[in-house]
């Protein structure tokens, strides 16, 4: 005979694999955060290096302009 059994509720993966889940999940956000950060401070770090390149190129240029204005004298 044909038996039907009806499921009331939706599944639900058990408790210890719920428990790993959810410590993937910490370890997973942990890890892009550092990601983040560590990429953010790589930025900096490059953004601060070519300001500081764009300030002494500049510098120089002006350096420049200046000993050819003072030698034209």
């Amino acid at each position: 005979m044909y038996s039907h059994i009806e499921y009331s509720h939706k599944f639900t993966a058990p408790a210890s694999i719920r428990a790993r889940i959810a410590e993937a999940t910490i370890t997973i956000a942990f890890a892009r955060l550092l990601l983040i950060c560590n990429l953010s401070w790589k930025a900096r770090l490059y953004i601060g290096k070519s300001a500081r390149e764009e300030a002494r190129y500049e510098a120089e240029d002006e350096w420049e302009l200046h000993v050819e204005t003072w030698s034209y004298r």
